[in-house]
């Protein structure tokens, strides 16, 4: 159940990274362009929104994450602390 429920995070956090990492690449490769139409503001502008979604989605991964390991934790100290009374 959760682990599935977390898939779609970490689904969405390696699409939003990939997005970035395009639109870095792709300024960085048409550098020329970018200069001589004097858009920088403009590219720049394009990666932090890409990069402030990467954030945001790692953030509720990691979240998630969190949740996941804190229900194993939960189950497995009640079943030791069951068997040890």
């Amino acid at each position: 159940g959760i682990t599935q429920w977390r898939s779609q995070f970490r689904r969405d956090m390696n699409r939003l990274e990939n997005e970035a990492s395009g639109k870095v690449m792709d300024s960085l490769l048409n550098y020329e362009t970018v200069k001589y139409f004097n858009n920088e503001t403009h590219e720049c502008t394009r990666y932090e929104t890409s990069l402030m979604g990467y954030q945001q989605a790692a953030l509720q991964a990691q979240t998630s994450l969190s949740l996941l390991n804190f229900g194993q934790n939960a189950i497995f100290s009640v079943g030791l602390t069951g068997i040890m009374y």
